[in-house]
């Protein structure tokens, strides 16, 4: 666990590939990089297997309060979107949606290409 020191960025996934990543907190510098257009394909196969705009809470009445705030959000080309805020601690939302965080970080290499980290 990190106090104060997690790194943090914004990824931005746009249809023509191109992949733009911004500085937040303690991240990397901001950049930009293009996937192939196939990845980009997966990635809204990805959305469809994975449901993500059906995801719902497991207990519409809990809210998470404490750990790391993760955030996805999906814009389509047709203005539709949807932004789901879950912590790390909080067992809100089913496995389902961190599952589809990992696919989609693999797909676009992102520990790599941004954090200089290795792939899964």
């Amino acid at each position: 666990m990190c106090v104060d020191s997690c790194s943090s960025y914004r990824v931005e996934i746009f249809s023509s590939g191109l992949v733009k990543y911004l500085k937040g907190y303690y991240g990397p510098d901001s950049g930009e990089y293009y996937i192939s257009l196939n990845k980009v394909k997966k990635l809204n196969e990805l959305l469809e297997k994975y449901d993500f705009f059906g995801i719902c809470k497991k207990d519409p009445t809990r809210f998470g309060l404490d750990g790391f705030e993760y955030r996805i959000k999906i814009i389509l080309e047709n203005g539709s979107s949807r932004e789901i805020v879950h912590s790390e601690v909080e067992d809100i939302y089913p496995d389902t949606l961190l599952e589809l965080e990992n696919e989609i970080e693999k797909l676009i290499d992102v520990k790599c290409r941004i954090l200089g980290g290795e792939l899964y």
